[in-house]
């Protein structure tokens, strides 16, 4: 009775579905500039569910966050997976299409739905496992993505954007140096999916405007 309307709706929600509920996939959104990715805790239980899942991207977090829902689902004993689409305010068939598939591999491995969990990406990449080379921008200038699809193998010297520079408005390219799966394609600036100001295309000499693993 004394919290405000979100607070009101979200405890309403809790006691109808997620009072006696036993999992839960809570869905998210971030930048569009990142790769895809499931975030879980480490426990044991996840770490033995997490190859089924068949995602490209696992982050484990060894420090449990209650304001997450699954968070908390682990700290009652119980198990929650969160799934960041790239993204926000903006439905891509791809992301929806690899999101349901990750959705329904879950349901299976639990024994919600029958059968066994669809193979997906492969390989999988957990936190950590593999070294993250980090692409900065050699100068300043409008940057411009390239159409390799975030999650996606780059091989070494593929191009991966373009910056018109400011200086002479030559166009540099953007290569990779190292063969891996893009984790990032773009800026990636905290609220760019929000905030004009972070969506803006100019990139400064030194930002990073994409990462390999």
């Amino acid at each position: 009775k004394s919290g405000n309307d979100t607070e009101r709706v979200s405890y309403a929600l809790y006691e109808a579905f997620g009072k006696n509920a036993t999992h839960v996939m809570d869905l998210h959104t971030w930048e569009r500039d990142n790769a895809p990715a499931l975030l879980l805790d480490d426990t044991l239980a996840l770490r033995a569910i997490a190859p089924q899942l068949g995602h490209r991207f696992i982050y484990y977090s060894k420090e449990q966050n209650i304001t997450m829902l699954a968070s908390y689902f682990c700290t009652t004993g119980r198990m929650g997976i969160t799934y960041e689409f790239t993204g926000q305010y903006d439905l891509d068939e791809h992301e929806v299409q690899h999101g349901l598939s990750v959705a329904i591999n879950f349901a299976k491995a639990i024994g919600l739905l029958h059968g066994a969990p669809k193979k997906g990406d492969d390989p999988i990449i957990y936190s950590g496992q593999r070294e993250s080379v980090v692409i900065n921008a050699p100068c300043d200038g409008l940057y411009v993505r390239s159409q390799h699809k975030l999650c996606g193998r780059v091989k070494k010297g593929d191009v991966v954007g373009h910056i018109i520079s400011d200086k002479d408005l030559s166009c540099v390219k953007i290569k990779c140096n190292n063969a891996g799966w893009l984790r990032r394609c773009g800026p990636g600036r905290p609220g760019s999916d929000v905030s004009l100001k972070q969506l803006h295309a100019y990139v400064r000499c030194g930002e990073v405007v994409a990462i390999v693993s």
